[in-house]
């Protein structure tokens, strides 16, 4: 089975679209915002984590699907799996899954985006060290319980092939491994969060339509900016979300 190239969602994750429509009218200067900039100002709950591995309520999933492009979107009207950082995608099996990444897509600091960084980042995730609240999203790749029983470093299902092929091995058939790929636990981290994931989180460095303005305020807000490197078809609309 092969999944052929299709365009990159148009616009923002559902979530961020409802919002977009039901705040489009509040620019912050009293204006509506164009299309090519404007801000939007959004009221959110308090996130409990602002790791993407560690996330697994709305409130930190709504600011992250700005942040971050995982390897898979979700289309809006048919609530399929649709290319992110992955072009396209092929199974013969549904147990061997092969990726072709994108080229276009950086990290906010500047670093490439590649099949690399999701393996370093889904085998962090899943480490039980870090004690991450989405590791067992993970617990389908091959490999997984060894790592958790501390038998192994990194999950063997796991393979960067080249810098843009990841290629994932399961322990058994799942059609909706496109669709799972689309949840927070597998965006991908740059190495600046291994190094220090208490910095990182204070203010993530993602891959998203939107980067970081400042740090998480807690309990006061979050703000974004326009990423204009942005690697997707479809940048943000507003140039600026204060969550």
């Amino acid at each position: 089975m092969t999944m052929p190239k299709k365009p990159a969602l148009l616009g923002a994750s559902l979530t961020s679209v409802l919002f977009l429509s039901a705040c489009g009218g509040d620019s912050g200067d009293g204006s509506e915002p164009s299309e090519s900039g404007g801000a939007v100002s959004v009221y959110n709950c308090e996130p409990q984590h602002m790791v993407p591995g560690n996330t697994t309520e709305n409130c930190g999933s709504r600011v992250q699907e700005q942040l971050f492009t995982g390897l898979t979107l979700v289309d809006n009207e048919t609530y399929e799996a649709i290319p992110g950082v992955a072009e396209s995608w092929d199974t013969e099996d549904q147990i061997t899954w092969t990726f072709e990444l994108s080229e276009d897509y950086s990290f906010h600091n500047g670093e490439p985006v590649t099949a690399q960084s999701f393996a370093d980042t889904f085998n962090w995730v899943a480490d039980p060290d870090n004690a991450m609240g989405g590791a067992n999203f993970h617990d389908k790749f091959v490999g997984y319980d060894e790592v958790v029983a501390g038998e192994a470093e990194e999950m063997e299902g796991v393979r960067a092939l080249d810098e843009h092929t990841l290629e994932i091995e399961l322990t058994e058939p799942f059609g909706q491994l496109p669709l799972m790929l689309t949840y927070t636990s597998f965006y991908p981290m740059p190495e600046a969060a291994f190094e220090d994931i208490e910095t990182y989180e204070a203010s993530p460095i993602g891959n998203g339509r939107y980067q970081m303005d400042g740090e998480w305020e807690h309990d006061v807000a979050i703000n974004l900016e326009r990423y204009e490197d942005w690697g997707g078809e479809e940048p943000g609309k507003p140039q600026r979300i204060e969550w």
